[in-house]
């Protein structure tokens, strides 16, 4: 990432941390945080911290926070199950900045699909994939029984029974979400896999999760940002098997053009931070999919 766009995005954390969320997301819903121990952090792998290119990321300042956003958009409706879309942020970035530099509560409350938003807390603000106690076997179902707990501590009364699950992650976060498709339990429960323009590797994984399950995956790509090489392998290796996709070149699509195949590329040209919100992209792939809408 450019040195420029990291003192930016310091910039609005800081601006950010004084706000209260909760009152400036009120107009689209209901936003808290939670404080778990299944968060993916602390994690005893990062105790000492983390080094990368003759930097240390110290364990205070980047891997001790164990939050995690919540959003329950207006007229949301609890059945017998409930629907979740997960977001993974990717390095140098942390909740706040990313709800405010992606606009995913805008978008995600725009696209009114009737689930919870969940974003984690991963490694914050530091060039770091690993995913934590995320990773870990059975840590996502764990993960995500403690926020059923805490939204009903909280007089928030959610059903018990999980429904529709979409896993959304920009750059960084394509590790975390491989391994929660490998062993983090609820998989049956994982519908949908968004990936923004994070498909860096362990395509393995995911050609697994696609070839043993009924499910959906949507990975915009762009030209510079690391991920077009294992894109192109990836629909090489589809052709190859006979399975079908689709491949679109442009950024105007609309979200019936995300309906054609159960396996979706795009092509972007746009820049690696600006695939999930310059065209309402996170709207668009929410919009397409078959979680219940809110009437």
């Amino acid at each position: 990432m450019p040195k420029i766009i990291l003192i930016i995005l310091i910039i609005f954390s800081s601006l950010l941390n004084g706000q209260d969320l909760s009152e400036k997301y009120a107009f689209y819903g209901q936003f808290l945080k939670l404080e778990l121990k299944n968060a993916a952090f602390p994690h005893p792998d990062r105790k000492k911290g983390y080094d990368f290119k003759e930097h240390h990321f110290d364990f205070q300042e980047h891997y001790k926070d164990s939050s995690v956003g919540v959003f329950i958009p207006k007229n949301y409706k609890s059945k017998n199950k409930i629907n979740f879309v997960v977001h993974f942020h990717g390095w140098y970035n942390h909740i706040d900045s990313v709800l405010s530099t992606f606009q995913i509560i805008e978008q995600f409350a725009k696209s009114k699909v009737n689930a919870v938003l969940i974003i984690p807390q991963g490694a914050k603000n530091v060039p770091d994939s690993f995913g934590g106690k995320l990773e870990e076997k059975g840590g996502f179902q764990r993960f995500i029984d403690e926020i059923l707990g805490g939204l009903n501590q909280r007089n928030i009364n959610m059903p018990d029974s999980i429904g529709r699950i979409v896993l959304s992650g920009h750059s960084g976060a394509y590790r975390l979400i491989s391994y929660i498709l490998l062993r983090g339990g609820l998989l049956p429960k994982i519908d949908e896999v968004y990936l923004f323009d994070a498909f860096y590797g362990h395509t393995e994984k995911y050609t697994y999760w696609l070839d043993n399950n009924e499910v959906r995956l949507i990975n915009i790509f762009t030209k510079k940002g690391g991920t077009l090489e294992q894109s192109q392998r990836l629909i090489e290796d589809l052709q190859g098997w006979g399975i079908e996709y689709s491949l679109i070149r442009n950024d105007n699509f609309a979200p019936d053009d995300l309906q054609q195949n159960k396996i979706i590329f795009i092509e972007s040209d746009l820049g690696h931070n600006q695939v999930i919100h310059a065209n309402q992209q996170f709207y668009k792939f929410l919009s397409s999919s078959s979680l219940p809408k809110i009437k």
